[in-house]
């Protein structure tokens, strides 16, 4: 096969198994018809806190998926919140983001959030950590099949 015949081939697939689920595909919210995921950030700055509960439970998605933005809500202490959401049974890193918090915070914010495809079946959970310290947020997460 010719390089031109490959590449058309394979942007074609391309096309067709990503790029149009990720535009056309429908979305997601995790977890869904309960209440947000607490995440609290470690005592001191910039420290980890621990692992969230499931954000999305093993085998609960059935496709490959993608994560697309974190609802964070509730968070508690002025300063810059960092989030790191984590896949699979060995907690793999799947994307991150972060906000600042300057004044009362009465509503939740959308934050982007870009992970690569992530397995079928992956649990997902998070972790956070708080230019203070002690920090606490609660979190959903959109995402969308493959």
């Amino acid at each position: 096969m010719a390089m031109d015949e490959y590449f058309a081939k394979y942007n074609a697939e391309r096309i067709t198994n990503v790029i149009v689920p990720h535009i056309i595909g429908q979305q997601y919210v995790a977890p869904w018809g309960v209440v947000p995921v607490t995440l609290t950030a470690g005592g001191g700055a910039y420290n980890w806190g621990g692992y969230s509960a499931d954000i999305i439970a093993a085998l609960a998605i059935a496709t490959m998926f993608m994560l697309h933005w974190a609802v964070v809500a509730d968070a508690d202490i002025n300063g810059h919140y960092e989030i790191e959401f984590y896949y699979g049974a060995t907690d793999i890193l799947a994307a991150a983001c972060a906000f600042t918090r300057t004044a009362p915070f009465t509503a939740s914010v959308m934050v982007p959030v870009k992970s690569g495809v992530l397995p079928a079946g992956s649990r997902v959970r998070a972790r956070m950590r708080h230019s203070v310290g002690g920090a606490t947020a609660l979190t959903k997460i959109y995402y969308h099949p493959h």
